[in-house]
């Protein structure tokens, strides 16, 4: 049951046929497997498993064949999966015996959940002072992504994040040495950008001066929307107020125009309603409540009535600053004594009753005219 070879060489003992394998020494302490169809390669299957570990001729594989490996040793590149037979880096995953190649490190169980994943990448220190570290903090769930090295200044990108980097790199953010982000691309969301920052710090910081289009915002430095303290400065269209009521236009370079919705009311600083404009075109002046009128284009409620000063001096015995009809002056003087009426009269007057009417003659009734005194009416002529 025992038997001593003391052949050298790789060949000693020949097991099976032409299609078998020699069994040697290829070099101290080291055991050599050939073919004897093909002595470049030898396998080695292990109980009724399907595959083999060996070698092809080329590179060690476990599997069936060079298009059905299961793990591959070339150089110094490992392989893993079925299509993994030319692994190009040091580790190369190539798989189609599924839907996903997935590489999963598993750590810690139900006894010991403080075992964590992780993976590390370092540079030629090859230690745990410099490079990145991914880790699964595996006893609460939470991921953690390390750049380890302390040497970066706080503005120095410490993490990149970039895209299409077989060409030019584009560079979309990176992670500063002082842990804040910089995004070099529009940032997009789709659902909301929010701030935690205590008020007394803004939440937005922007250098542009550039007007925002449909920035909605509740608050504009200190204000409230509807009571921002001035009002916009848009030019040939019309500014409406928060219920969409157009208020203001402002014409460019020329005119101002008001609008309302109904009638116009001025007020006082002290709240104190001082006069209005209806619809209709009809001014009322007065102190106090709010009101309007329709029947006068003019109506003073009160203040005295309404007075004409006339500061200035007489031209050709007559002053400029007076009360007129269609432009005709009616009073002429200072205190309102000299009455200027025309000569002759044009259009059709009825004197109802109750009025008395005067006039300073002589008087001439155009043809055509008519000038009727109704009973109770009266008519001088001095």
């Amino acid at each position: 049951d025992q038997g001593i070879f003391t052949n050298t060489g790789t060949s000693t003992l020949s097991l099976a046929d032409g299609n078998g394998i020699t069994l040697g020494k290829s070099t101290t302490n080291t055991l050599a497997v050939k073919g004897k169809a093909n002595s470049n390669t030898g396998y080695i299957r292990f109980g009724d498993d399907s595959k083999y570990f060996g070698y092809s001729g080329t590179y060690l594989y476990y599997g069936t064949d060079s298009s059905n490996t299961t793990m591959v040793w070339r150089g110094e590149n490992v392989g893993i999966g079925n299509q993994a037979s030319n692994p190009s880096t040091l580790l190369h995953l190539y798989s189609d015996s599924g839907t996903t190649a997935e590489l999963r490190i598993s750590a810690g169980t139900n006894t010991n959940s403080s075992a964590d994943p992780q993976i590390r990448f370092t540079g030629q220190n090859n230690g745990t002072t410099e490079g990145f570290l991914m880790r699964y903090d595996n006893s609460v769930g939470d991921m953690y992504f390390d750049q380890v090295w302390s040497g970066l200044s706080d503005s120095s990108p410490a993490i990149r994040f970039r895209v299409e980097t077989i060409g030019t790199p584009k560079e979309a953010f990176y992670i500063r040495g002082d842990g804040g982000t910089t995004f070099q691309k529009v940032l997009r969301a789709e659902q909301q950008i929010s701030s935690g920052v205590a008020t007394g710090t803004a939440p937005l910081s922007v250098n542009s001066t550039t007007v925002c289009p449909n920035l909605n915002a509740d608050l504009l430095d200190g204000y409230s929307a509807l009571n921002l303290p001035y009002f916009p400065a848009s030019v040939n269209t019309w500014l409406n107020d928060a219920g969409g009521q157009p208020r203001f236009y402002f014409s460019n370079n020329s005119h101002t125009y008001f609008r309302t919705g109904s009638d116009f009311f001025f007020r006082s600083d002290s709240d104190n309603g001082i006069g209005s404009l209806n619809d209709n075109g009809c001014w009322t002046f007065y102190s106090g409540s709010d009101r309007t009128q329709s029947t006068y284009g003019l109506q003073v409620d009160g203040l005295n009535g309404l007075n004409l000063y006339a500061g200035e001096g007489l031209s050709s015995g007559q002053k400029s600053t007076v009360l007129r009809a269609s432009g005709d002056k009616m009073w002429v003087d200072t205190y309102g004594v000299f009455r200027r009426n025309r000569n002759s009269v044009a259009e059709n007057i009825n004197v109802n009753n109750g009025d008395n009417c005067f006039s300073a003659g002589p008087i001439s009734i155009n043809n055509g005219t008519t000038i009727t005194i109704n009973n109770g009416g009266s008519w001088s002529i001095v």
